[in-house]
């Protein structure tokens, strides 16, 4: 009796539900043989072995910073500069006695500086009505919201009060583990050189795939380096379609 199992999600491992069952695999494809196996227990088998291994999906709250920076409203903005650059944020809530009121980005800050007006309060520059998270939101509805708004941190609000803070890098982290996020350049050769030019031989269109390679011949031949850059990079390291 054979029995194969596919997942595209992290929250089922189907290497670990067959090992169960004394098969093997990898995460997104495993399978088992069970020899003189009958439907009937193997189901039962299978049934056992997915309540052992399957997790309940991650949520926002789960995977949000809890320690939230925040500014207020009347800070002026070099202030709020000065947090940001301290601490590395892109970003930071506004919040005004225990509520969120606004967003503010070192993009704000940049446009504040431009004018002169480093002077100037917070609440004059930030976003008043910023996209927030509720504490249950499931990753797939929080990656499609920060991709749908293009912003890369969300506040987990609830009834306006700031719980914690999501970014794009603690989405990355929950979706492919710290891993992910410490991965360097693969050198010509390697197998992880390999394997990205398999990912780009199998999930990129003809037509975009011989332009690549074009590029790559005219800068190999005038002693230059061309360079693979944006979200379709990602994808083939994490070999899905683009």
């Amino acid at each position: 009796l054979y029995i194969v199992g596919r997942s595209r999600i992290a929250e089922v491992d189907v290497a670990k539900v067959l090992g169960h069952l004394g098969g093997g695999g990898h995460a997104q494809a495993a399978s088992a043989r069970l020899k003189g196996g009958e439907i009937g227990q193997a189901t039962s088998a299978l049934r056992a072995a997915l309540e052992a291994e399957v997790r309940p999906p991650l949520r926002a709250m789960d995977i949000a910073s809890r320690e939230v920076r925040a500014v207020s409203s009347e800070w002026t903005m070099a202030q709020a500069g000065e947090m940001l650059g301290r601490w590395s944020h892109g970003g930071a809530p506004v919040i005004d006695d225990g509520a969120l009121v606004g967003l503010i980005t070192r993009r704000d800050v940049d446009k504040a500086v431009r004018h002169g007006l480093e002077h100037a309060p917070v609440k004059g520059f930030m976003t008043r009505q910023p996209i927030v998270a509720a504490p249950e939101m499931d990753l797939s509805s929080l990656e499609r919201l920060m991709a749908t708004e293009g912003i890369g941190r969300v506040p987990v609000v609830e009834q306006g009060v700031v719980l914690g803070m999501v970014t794009r890098k603690d989405l990355l982290r929950a979706e492919h583990g710290d891993a992910y996020l410490d991965r360097g350049m693969p050198q010509a050769g390697s197998s992880a050189a390999l394997q990205f030019r398999d990912s780009l031989e199998r999930l990129l269109p003809p037509d975009v795939r011989s332009t690549i390679e074009q590029v790559g011949t005219i800068a190999h031949e005038s002693g230059l380096r061309a360079h693979l850059v944006g979200g379709f990079v990602r994808d083939m390291i994490l070999g899905r379609p683009n």
